[in-house]
């Protein structure tokens, strides 16, 4: 859990997870954006429909329809890790993680902190990065 933390906080664009602690958000709500991030046709839908999320996706942002109304928002061309301690904060993931804001379960359990101990507000606070 320390080592997640450290590398999470400086690269954002790295996934962390624990398996234990994201089944239990699975139907209330995506973990958070990432370069590639799936959504359900109810999730598409509480999102306005595909029209409007293509409207809302800009330039650097794309978005894949896909079977049964779903969707895959694509942040940026590549895949990217980020590193803040050279300022590379991923726009194209943070315009990402706004679009897909009000899915994004907000109930998570605590999986990451600076201790090597779940820490919830941590782990929000991490989850959250890409929301604005």
């Amino acid at each position: 859990l320390k080592a997640m933390y450290a590398i999470g906080n400086r690269h954002p664009g790295i996934d962390m997870s624990h398996p234990f602690s994201t089944k239990y958000i699975v139907t209330k709500g995506i973990k958070c954006i990432n370069w590639l991030t799936f959504l359900n046709a109810t999730y598409v839908e509480r999102l306005g429909g595909v029209n409007s999320l293509t409207k809302a996706v800009g330039s650097e942002v794309l978005l894949h329809r896909v079977a049964h109304q779903g969707a895959v928002v694509q942040a940026g061309p590549a895949p990217a890790a980020g590193d803040v301690n050279r300022r590379d904060t991923l726009p194209a993931y943070h315009h990402a993680g706004q679009l897909v804001r009000p899915v994004r379960c907000k109930e998570h359990p605590g999986f990451m902190g600076p201790d090597g101990f779940p820490d919830d507000d941590k782990s929000e606070t991490w989850l959250a990065r890409f929301d604005s």
